[in-house]
């Protein structure tokens, strides 16, 4: 009813009562009763997934028309909620029993996390979008494998970072590309899934980019490069390929092209296995030219450079002799 109803509500009465919601959940966190704790947290985690549709409203009769901080109050405490139940469970597996809700399964209960973030996400309020990504970071970080592996993230986060990229501030994208990295370190499934994501092109300052271009720093982007061959998909070698290409351009620093070069030396050594990934007509010859096409653009741009410096360009020249 407090999510879903159409009533008239009094200035205040919706952040009053997610407090309530709030504070009772952290009692019965706070108490020896883990079941309850379990069993209260799972269903109001349904009533938020039910209820809750429509994100920043303006009708007052609904929820959150009244007041953008009862949005956001409600978006920290399905924080601390995944956090609680995630807790309780992994000490005590037996505690999944309690998520009636989510049919006993922690990964169903964090697929339905991960539906309501969503919804935080679209809110055009800042500090209801933020707390939304603050709590992504949690789940990245703490959720189990078999959850992560479950959830579609690129209905989430995908749409997200795909319709925002342009205007997100530049704190949010640092979160933003926390999230996508700290996936990545948890699952190669989920890492694989997420360069298919970054590796899709966007408009971006007159011309087309891959994504993670306007998303992504240079640490994040350097974090990809080296786990990128883990994740064993025909997005990894383009992956590659962009990030060398691309060097230089949006205001990506050159030595990021550097280790791509390397992990792509690394790729081409394992000929069986790229030719799996790539495909049966995949050949040494085609790949090589392939890097060395985006390298030698990559190698033009930097001689133009005079900042960066001659000892990368030397370390990057030495870089495409090949036999």
């Amino acid at each position: 009813m407090l999510f879903n109803g159409r009533f008239v509500r009094d200035v205040g009465f919706d952040e009053y009562a997610v407090g309530k919601l709030d504070e009772l959940l952290r009692y019965k966190a706070d108490s020896l009763d883990s079941h309850d704790a379990v069993q209260y947290g799972d269903r109001l985690l349904a009533d938020v997934d039910t209820g809750y549709v429509e994100p920043n409203t303006n009708d007052e009769m609904l929820f959150g028309g009244q007041s953008k901080d009862a949005v956001t109050k409600l978006a920290q405490t399905v924080q601390y909620l995944f956090e609680t139940i995630s807790r309780l469970v992994n000490q005590d597996p037996d505690l999944s029993r309690e998520l009636a809700y989510s049919n006993e399964s922690l990964a169903e209960f964090e697929q339905r996390v991960d539906r309501v973030l969503a919804r935080f996400l679209v809110d055009t309020d800042i500090e209801t979008r933020n707390a939304g990504l603050a709590a992504y970071q949690v789940l990245a970080q703490s959720a189990s494998v078999g959850g992560l592996e479950s959830i579609d993230f690129e209905a989430s986060l995908g749409t997200f970072a795909s319709a925002n990229y342009r205007t997100m501030s530049v704190e949010q994208k640092a979160v933003l590309g926390d999230v996508f990295t700290s996936l990545s370190s948890r699952s190669e499934k989920v890492g694989a899934d997420l360069l298919v994501l970054l590796n899709k092109k966007q408009q971006w300052l007159g011309s087309e980019a891959p994504l993670w271009v306007p998303l992504l720093n240079d640490e994040q982007v350097e974090f990809l490069v080296e786990n990128s061959l883990s994740f064993d998909t025909p997005a990894a070698p383009e992956f590659l390929t962009q990030v060398v290409t691309n060097a230089g351009r949006f205001g990506q620093s050159y030595s990021v092209a550097l280790p791509a070069i390397d992990q792509y030396d690394v790729y081409l050594t394992e000929l069986p296995r790229a030719q799996q990934v790539e495909g049966a007509g995949a050949s040494r010859k085609v790949l090589i030219l392939r890097l060395d096409c985006a390298a030698l653009r990559c190698w033009r741009n930097m001689a133009l450079s005079l900042d960066e410096g001659r000892v990368q360009r030397v370390r990057l020249r030495a870089a495409l002799r090949r036999p």
